[in-house]
């Protein structure tokens, strides 16, 4: 553990940038699932990925699985209609319940694909956040303030 906090400390970290480090990692999390739920809305995976897929079943179990899909879709589509705060968004209002759950569900899949690279990827971006962040609020060192009072 001493050489992480040595490493850290020499990087010009310290405790106190836990909270900033935490609040960029979930702006970057809260984002990320954003446009990844974006994305699935407007690509539609699940229908790519449906149709090789629904070859290889037999007959029975296509209209199986298809009849609990829409069960499964009709409630999902009445909770939705439900959430009253969802309809205050912009940008949900205009959308189809149906898709926007699809979709949320694709997101979920997709971004738990890739939690491997993410989770390093965003603890990386907070990083890299926090010492810009501690750089733009610096007092300015000595010698720049010193090339300052020379250049007045």
């Amino acid at each position: 553990m001493g050489r992480i906090k040595d490493y850290f400390t020499s990087q010009g970290l310290s405790v106190g940038d836990i909270p900033l480090a935490l609040l960029y990692h979930e702006v970057i999390s809260v984002a990320f699932a954003a446009a990844v739920w974006s994305a699935c809305y407007q690509v539609q995976p699940a229908l790519t990925l449906s149709k090789p897929l629904g070859r290889v079943l037999p007959p029975a179990a296509r209209a199986n699985t298809a009849s609990l899909y829409t069960a499964a879709l009709g409630a999902a589509e009445k909770q939705v209609v439900r959430q009253a705060w969802l309809r205050k968004l912009p940008l949900v209002r205009s959308a189809e319940p149906q898709r926007l759950v699809v979709s949320l569900a694709e997101s979920l899949v997709t971004r738990g694909a890739m939690k491997p690279i993410t989770f390093v990827g965003k603890l990386w971006l907070s990083y890299e956040a926090v010492l810009f962040t501690k750089r733009l609020f610096a007092p300015p060192s000595k010698a720049a303030r010193k090339q300052l009072a020379v250049s007045n």
